[in-house]
């Protein structure tokens, strides 16, 4: 309890809250990470060869399998899990600052946060397809 109070107090005292994410906070959202004990990885180490550019640009397999596992991914029928939620609740108190991720799940946007606040280091394998809104502002 005490680490719990002492974060909160950091959060309520701090003038500007960046936050990042990687691939932990979309796990209970069914995407697995990739280094974990489940991650795909761990799982299968050849798959990492998928996110080398070297092995993808020099190997057809490489990029006909990458593709394939994009098609298949969990991403695209995944939800916002209460990580996600809570970094809304951040922005919608006016504290997000920014958010910066490594994910290419567009989750966050998905959850609420709004896209400008988004720095999504690794692109979006969405490319803003699931939170683009009727106005453009989600785009």
């Amino acid at each position: 309890m005490r680490r719990e109070a002492e974060a909160r107090s950091w959060v309520r005292d701090a003038k500007r809250i960046v936050v990042l994410t990687g691939a932990g906070i979309s796990t209970d959202s069914g995407i697995p990470d990739f280094r974990g004990p489940q991650g795909v990885w761990t799982k299968n180490p050849v798959a990492e060869k998928m996110s080398n550019i070297h092995y993808y640009l020099a190997d057809p397999e490489v990029r006909k399998a990458s593709w394939q596992n994009r098609l298949a991914s969990p991403a695209w029928r995944a939800t916002p899990n209460p990580g996600h939620l809570a970094i809304v609740e951040l922005e919608r108190r006016g504290r997000l600052h920014a958010l910066i991720t490594q994910n290419i799940d567009e989750l966050h946007q998905v959850a609420g946060n709004s896209a400008h606040l988004v720095i999504e280091v690794h692109g979006s394998m969405l490319l803003g397809l699931r939170h683009a809104r009727s106005d453009g502002a989600g785009a």
